[in-house]
């Protein structure tokens, strides 16, 4: 969106020099040839609207060839930043993985152990009495 200073410079250059220029311009017109001036009152509406429509038109065009380029420039870090978000999320895929991996790896060498241990000597009744 323009600033307000943007628009209150197109609105004085619509006001002090485009109508005035399209009024003179339509006046010398019919200084001319007097003929067209029967008709000036009936042309001066559509003149001066046409020239404001002429100078919005300019003012849209420019700040759209001004935004283009920095909305251009937002979306291509938008897109690495989009990339390095993937590239991450496949990093922390790979830590989970890992980490899952571990943990079986894990459980697997513990229940290994369990089976490797000897069971506990069934100890007789005076020798719990001893322990108690």
């Amino acid at each position: 969106m323009p600033s307000m200073g943007e628009l209150l410079l197109f609105l004085a250059v619509v006001f002090f020099v485009s109508l005035p220029l399209s009024y003179m311009l339509l006046s010398g017109a019919c200084w001319m040839d007097p003929r067209l001036e029967e008709y000036l009152y009936e042309m001066m509406p559509v003149a001066l609207l046409s020239t404001m429509a002429i100078s919005v038109t300019i003012f849209i065009h420019v700040h759209l060839m001004r935004t283009i380029p920095a909305l251009e420039a937002e979306s291509q870090a938008l897109k690495e930043i989009i990339e390095e978000l993937e590239k991450l999320n496949v990093t922390i895929e790979q830590v989970l993985r890992d980490a899952e991996r571990i943990g079986r790896l894990r459980e697997e060498a513990q229940a290994r152990l369990l089976l490797e241990q000897p069971p506990p000597a069934q100890g007789t009744a005076k020798d719990d009495a001893k322990k108690g």
